[in-house]
Formats: C-alpha cells, structure tokens, sequence
C-alpha cells in the first residue's frame, strides 16, 4: 500500500503550515489510522526539536539537499552553528509504502541523534558501515515505539535491499 495525501488527515490547511507548500510540519500533518505510527512520528518530532531540528514530511517522491541535489527517501541536515540555525529532517512520504516512510523518518532520526552525540561513526568516511549501523538502530528503534509486526517485516525487507544495493555499488554514498 502506497502513503497518499488521501489517506492521511491535515488538521491545518497545508498552505498554512510553511512558507515552502512542499513541506508539511510532521506535528500538524501525517495523521494515519495506525496510531503507533502516529505516536512514532510525533516523539520523534517532540525529540528533535529538543536539538533546534525541524521534522517535514513531504508528499513529493524525493526531498532535496542544501545544494539542491534530489535525494531519495530522506535527508537530516544539522543545524548551523550560529544560534538561530534550525535543522531539518526531511521525508519524501509519496511514492513509499507506510513502512517505507516509517522507516525513512527513523533513519534520518539516527543521523541526527548521531550528530547531536557526537558519535564517530557519523564523521567516518566508510558510508557502508554508517548506513549499516544506522539502519540497524532504525529499526530497533521501530520496534521498541510498538510498529507493528507486519509494518517492520516490510520495513526489514527494504532496509535490507537498501544495504545489499550500497554494498553491490548500485547507490552512489
């Protein structure tokens, strides 16, 4: 099953929530029926925010990074080191099943925890063994917010095709 704005429910008007029509805040959209996802998305929202980061969910395929280069499923970027930098973690929701999306936002949500931690693993240049580590962590952490078992099976089989096509080299780091 395919995220579609039809399925999810806004309580704003979008064009109420942004400057940027593109992105919608998590914390006033991405209402689904599954109310773990729900919970997930808004802790998740709650936590980042402790560290100056935004959460948006777009309904577009890709999100973009600062440069403007498209990147897939999802992006964090940290905040600048002035006081008032804000930081982003973006979800491109259209086009990904409910778990694909769960997922996305999950692993984003590592990368910033990693940052925010300092944690070595996100400055090394060995982009398989982060990208391992972190869908490893973002699955755990799925699991422990109560997603569904038939969510993580599909989350689980994704994660695992991400990771098979960057160690065969068919996803550029």
């Amino acid at each position: 099953m395919k995220i579609n704005i039809k399925q999810l429910r806004c309580r704003k008007n979008v064009k109420e929530l942004s400057s940027d029509p593109t992105y919608i805040g998590a914390e006033d959209f991405m209402y689904t029926r599954n109310r773990a996802v729900n919970a997930f998305i808004m802790k998740i929202t709650e936590a980042a925010a402790q560290h100056n980061v935004s959460v948006a969910i777009t309904k577009a395929n890709s999100v973009y990074a600062k440069d403007g280069t498209a990147v897939c499923c999802g992006i964090f970027i940290p905040p600048r080191d002035d006081k008032h930098g804000i930081g982003r973690i973006r979800v491109a929701a259209g086009g990904q099943s409910l778990a694909e999306a769960v997922l996305s936002l999950a692993h984003e949500y590592i990368h910033m925890r990693q940052w925010a931690n300092k944690e070595k693993i996100y400055y090394s240049s060995d982009y398989l063994k982060l990208e391992t580590n972190t869908e490893k962590r973002a699955l755990s952490l799925m699991k422990k917010n109560g997603i569904s078992s038939r969510l993580m099976r599909q989350a689980q089989r994704r994660s695992s095709e991400y990771l098979r096509d960057l160690k065969s080299g068919v996803l550029a780091s």
